[in-house]
C-alpha cells in the first residue's frame, strides 16, 4: 500500500513539475535553448523514474503503470540524453517533445478505454486529456516555430498539456488495495 501511494505521489509531482516547465515556457519563451533542454530532460526524467516505480507497485486497477516497464525505461533514456548532452538535442526539443507527447497521449487513449472498461467514472475525462495531450504534442512537431521564443511555447503548451494529462492519469485510475 506504501508504494502505490509513493508512486502516486511520484507520479503527480513529475505531472506538477511539467505542467510547471510548460508554463514557465510559454510565459518566458526567451530562455537559452540548453538550459530549457536540461529542464525537458529533468522532467522527462522524473516522470520515466515515477512510471518506472509505479510498475512494480500493487495498483488496484494496474491502468496507470501498465506500460510503466517499457515506457519508463524509454523515457529515462530519453530525459538522460536531454540531460547529457543539450548541445546536441536543443535544435530538436520541438520535435523530441512532440514526439514523446504523442506517444504518451495514445498510450493514455488505450488506458481510458481500458478504465471505461473497468466502469472508472472519469474515463472520458481522461480521453479528453489524451486527446487535448496529442493535439499540444501535434502542433509542437508540426507547426513551423519561426523563432526559438515560438518554439519554446509549442514545447510549453505541449509539456503543460502532457503534465495535466499524466495529473489526470494519477487521480483518476491509481488506487491502493484495501486490506480486509
Amino acid at each position: 500500500m506504501k508504494l502505490v501511494r509513493a508512486a502516486k505521489v511520484g507520479y503527480m509531482a513529475s505531472s506538477l513539475a511539467g505542467m510547471l516547465m510548460g508554463f514557465v515556457l510559454l510565459l518566458r519563451p526567451e530562455w537559452p535553448a540548453a538550459p530549457v533542454c536540461r529542464a525537458a530532460g529533468g522532467v522527462i526524467l522524473l516522470t520515466g523514474a515515477a512510471k518506472l516505480f509505479g510498475y512494480f507497485t500493487d495498483d488496484l486497477y494496474r491502468l496507470a503503470f501498465q506500460y510503466g516497464l517499457a515506457l519508463g525505461s524509454l523515457t529515462l533514456l530519453l530525459g538522460a540524453c536531454l540531460t547529457a548532452a543539450p548541445g546536441v538535442f536543443s535544435g530538436y526539443l520541438a520535435v523530441i517533445a512532440g514526439i514523446y507527447v504523442i506517444v504518451n497521449a495514445l498510450f493514455t487513449v488505450q488506458t481510458s478505454v481500458e478504465a471505461g472498461r473497468f466502469g472508472l467514472k472519469g474515463w472520458r475525462l481522461l480521453l479528453a486529456g489524451a486527446m487535448l495531450s496529442g493535439l499540444a504534442g501535434l502542433l509542437a512537431l508540426v507547426l513551423p516555430p519561426e523563432g526559438a521564443g515560438n518554439a519554446a511555447r509549442l514545447v510549453g503548451a505541449a509539456f503543460a498539456a502532457d503534465g495535466l494529462q499524466n495529473l489526470l492519469v494519477a487521480a483518476l485510475t491509481i488506487r491502493v488495495r484495501q486490506n480486509h
